[in-house]
């Protein structure tokens, strides 16, 4: 799990600055792209619960949000 919030954390890095702009009252993008320097360089001090609250609750918003911007450029 943690492997796929870091390399959620990554490609967030490829997002324009456009996109962040207009998204950023629905996800705290700052956070997203510090997640991955978290979990690599905090390993061992990780708090599950809050990996697991990430995974269950902010990554299934963060989903919806792109889904809905995939549906609109289409």
């Amino acid at each position: 799990m943690c492997m796929s919030l870091m390399q959620i954390s990554e490609l967030s890095r490829d997002l324009s600055d456009e996109f962040i702009e207009s998204t950023k009252n629905q996800i705290p993008w700052k956070a997203v792209k510090a997640l991955r320097n978290w979990i690599a360089h905090e390993y061992m001090d990780l708090d599950i619960n809050t990996i697991w609250e990430t995974a269950t609750v902010d990554i299934p918003v963060l989903m919806k949000l792109c889904k809905d911007y995939v549906s609109i450029e289409e």
